[in-house]
């Protein structure tokens, strides 16, 4: 039995057409399956919950849609023990897809799911917030700063919906960024790696703790990330006027801006962030209330998924 968790909503109602595609896919090879329907954010999370509850012995879900709805799906599974997951992309930015190499052809990701010889067991981050608020899981990122700023206006950009009909939705992401850079203001920022080193940056622009490679829409934050190695990447942009990023921000699409002065990649297994003021934070590109104190690790627990 798979359980597909189907956001229709993603990429402006172009994932309907895919799950349709899917969907007469799973009937005609005779694949078992439930299929259930996100209606409101936050949804494939209680979704993911109830599907674990109900259903003894190991779930097959299948997550039909961007990377926030696979964002919301791991937070919804309590125990990764009970999982095996899937994922056919069906987003804007798609991020998770790139960085684990699953295809953007719903049909032959969807095979990959069905004829899995194996399973890729992935490393997840986690977010606390110190305060009442629970613990947010993420697959792709977490950040402070720039990058959270770009996917909060993202969330609620015109520009995304217009692109996404045209087929372009990534551009959404670097059409803000280069608004954002203009406006976003400088963090002063202090950030104890492994509970030990600690470094104190002033005027930071962003930092990012990267799982996979991968953020806003394809661009190689941390090329050198790997999902499976039981280490986050963190990236920190910091101490340079706004011209100088204006002039670094291309090196992103390549991956070279980490060699650039005024660009720490940090590996490590965890990071505590403080900022003198409360700034957005994001995990996998949903953003919450502002926050000056959080601590980003890794997840005890690897997520099998089905690739």
């Amino acid at each position: 039995m798979y359980y597909f968790i189907v956001n229709i909503k993603s990429k402006t109602g172009k994932a309907g057409r895919i799950w349709r595609k899917v969907e007469s896919e799973l009937r005609k090879r005779g694949v078992e399956y439930r299929a259930y329907m996100t209606e409101y954010a936050g949804h494939a999370s209680v979704l993911a919950d109830r599907i674990c509850e109900e259903n003894d012995g190991l779930k097959r879900i299948v997550v039909v849609g961007g990377d926030g709805t696979v964002n919301e799906v791991i937070n919804g599974i309590a125990d990764y023990n009970q999982v095996l997951l899937g994922y056919i992309p069906s987003g804007s930015s798609n991020d998770l897809a790139k960085g684990l190499g699953i295809s953007a052809d719903p049909l032959t990701a969807l095979r990959h799911i069905l004829f899995a010889g194996s399973c890729r067991y992935i490393d997840n981050g986690q977010v606390d917030f110190f305060d009442d608020n629970p613990p947010r899981r993420f697959a792709v990122s977490s950040g402070v700063g720039f990058d959270a700023s770009v996917c909060k206006e993202a969330l609620h950009s015109g520009m995304k919906a217009v692109l996404n009909r045209a087929g372009l939705g990534k551009l959404t992401y670097a059409g803000i960024a280069v608004k954002q850079i203009l406006s976003s203001s400088k963090l002063d920022l202090q950030v104890t790696y492994n509970d030990c080193k600690r470094i104190r940056y002033r005027n930071a622009f962003f930092l990012a703790a990267m799982n996979q490679r991968y953020e806003g829409g394809g661009l190689p934050m941390a090329p050198g990330a790997d999902p499976a190695d039981g280490m986050l990447t963190v990236c920190v942009v910091h101490g340079l006027p706004k011209w100088k990023i204006c002039i670094l921000f291309p090196l992103i699409f390549f991956g070279k801006h980490i060699l650039a002065e005024g660009v720490d990649t940090i590996h490590c297994t965890s990071v505590e962030v403080r900022s003198l003021k409360h700034t957005d934070v994001h995990t996998d590109g949903e953003v919450g209330i502002p926050r000056n104190h959080i601590r980003i690790s890794l997840y005890p627990d690897k997520l099998r998924m089905m690739l």
